[in-house]
């Protein structure tokens, strides 16, 4: 639900910014990685396709969770002549010059990890610092008298991880 709420909302951003248009407009959402947990962001992007048909809605995975993976499919995006993209970006940090690029080239929204000192249009997420702290409480509340518990994140150095983590 949540991944079908993103993609809604960020074809509704994007409209706001694109006008009206003639022609069916490409928008791709490139995540950070393949593992199971974009599979249900996919089955988003297939059912806002539904709603959204004067859109192409595309979910791309890199062949492997590393920036420059990331930057160059985002990059062959742009030359394909995507209309927007939305990322979880691998690394924010390291990579700002590579979303300023891409920014600068079609709109550009961040989702899951934030990469806020870029030009993206905007995060379409939720805190991670604050999920981090409703899993704790969700886990204190299921082991009152304490225990052990173990956390997943998909990367473990991302910035996301590291503020669920903190939360």
């Amino acid at each position: 639900m949540k991944a079908r709420i993103s993609a809604l909302a960020f074809a509704v951003a994007f409209s706001a910014t694109a006008g009206l248009a003639q022609e069916k407009k490409t928008l791709a959402f490139v995540v950070n990685g393949a593992s199971d947990f974009w599979k249900l962001a996919e089955a988003g992007v297939k059912k806002a396709q539904e709603e959204l048909p004067n859109y192409d809605l595309q979910l791309k995975y890199p062949e492997q969770a590393a920036a420059a993976i990331q930057q160059r499919l985002m990059d062959d995006l742009v030359a394909a002549g995507v209309a927007a993209i939305m990322v979880s970006a691998v690394d924010p940090k390291s990579s700002t010059d590579a979303l300023n690029r891409i920014g600068a080239q079609v709109p550009l929204f961040t989702t899951d990890s934030d990469a806020p000192d870029t030009n993206r249009v905007a995060y379409i997420g939720s805190s991670n610092t604050d999920a981090g702290m409703q899993a704790g409480e969700l886990a204190q509340a299921a082991m009152p008298d304490g225990g052990e518990g173990i956390g997943f994140v998909g990367l473990l150095g991302a910035d996301n991880a590291r503020a669920r983590i903190d939360g």
